[in-house]
């Protein structure tokens, strides 16, 4: 299960909104806020979920904090 809180809280540490991963992953606003808060099934890809990491700097150690906690 995604921690849309903590992904939520990396953005603002980073100084980031949705719209700016949004774009830095080449997808619509809207569809990563769908995915990130997996409204009508939408979740997000292996690379959806690869990008976000890099983008916000997540190390692999505590990937299961952001994404599976």
């Amino acid at each position: 299960m995604l921690n849309i809180l903590k992904i939520k809280a990396r953005l603002k540490e980073m100084g980031l909104t949705q719209k700016d991963l949004a774009n830095k992953m080449k997808l619509n606003e809207t569809t990563i806020n769908t995915k990130l808060n997996d409204e009508n099934g939408k979740t997000l890809t292996i690379d959806e979920t690869n990008k976000i990491l890099k983008i916000l700097k997540i190390d692999k150690a505590h990937i299961n904090d952001y994404f599976f906690a």
